[in-house]
């Protein structure tokens, strides 16, 4: 199931939960994480604080996963479902369609297979 983060108390809510489902403490949670179980309680209490590296590695953890949505397209969707006759794109394609399948959205995995930049050539 997703859960739509907009707010750090809505992560923090989210971490909390990921953390209980996976059947750790504080304390087991940020042993696995290199913290002590202050460390791990200041994390969660504030994970709008923390680098986003680290809470990367706080969903691979506790088995998370970040999915990213682009919310204008979710709100064209909508839009589309209302009004049938503009359900067509500039290019004449329906859409849904071009959105079709099980989830719209990156993992982690996904963006990390991107690698890094690259650098244009300089011609001398």
């Amino acid at each position: 199931m997703d859960y739509p983060i907009q707010t750090p108390d809505q992560l923090r809510q989210y971490i909390i939960g990921l953390r209980k489902k996976a059947g750790y403490s504080q304390e087991e949670a940020g042993a696995l994480l290199g913290l002590t179980q202050q460390g791990y309680q200041r994390l969660e209490r504030n994970p709008g604080n923390v680098s986003f590296a680290k809470i990367m590695k706080v969903f691979q953890v506790l088995q998370g996963t970040l999915i990213l949505r682009d919310s204008r397209v979710q709100a064209n969707l909508v839009n589309e479902s209302d009004n049938p006759s503009q359900k067509k794109t500039g290019s004449g394609d329906n859409l849904t369609s071009l959105l079709a399948g099980p989830r719209m959205g990156l993992s982690f995995a996904d963006v990390q297979s991107f690698g890094p930049p690259v650098k244009p050539a300089v011609s001398e």
